[in-house]
């Protein structure tokens, strides 16, 4: 009797923790923000770091059309490196390129105090 108790008790247990995990979601695809087609392999894909996140690419030109009208390419807020606070990247927004990485501000003086100190701000972020 014991030992039935004891399996109806671990199989419970461990219909409960089926139950509690999720299963896996696949991960989000990953679009070219120039040319808007899937990047199969992000391990091969150009990319750029813009304000310390990763933005892939489909291929090597994209990333310079990117950099010349980021606000073309970037539809959802950015968080400034300086203030941390989000903002809608527009076609003024101050920009600097740090050793082929990009940095939007949301004003000029943000932008002048990452200039003093660029270091403190510059801290790549994986994906």
């Amino acid at each position: 009797m014991r030992l039935s108790i004891a399996l109806v008790t671990t199989l419970g247990l461990l219909g409960a923790a089926a139950q509690a995990a999720p299963p896996a979601k696949p991960a989000a695809p990953v679009n070219c923000p120039v040319m808007k087609g899937a990047i199969k392999d992000k391990t091969k894909a150009p990319k750029v770091l813009v304000n310390n996140v990763p933005v892939y690419f489909c291929c090597s030109g994209c990333p310079e059309e990117f950099a010349k009208d980021p606000a073309k390419f970037i539809k959802d807020p950015v968080k400034d490196v300086v203030t941390g606070k989000p903002f809608k990247v527009t076609a003024k927004s101050p920009k600097v390129d740090q050793h082929g990485s990009l940095f939007l501000f949301s004003t000029e003086q943000s932008k002048a105090t990452f200039l003093k100190t660029p270091a403190k701000y510059t801290h790549p972020q994986t994906g």
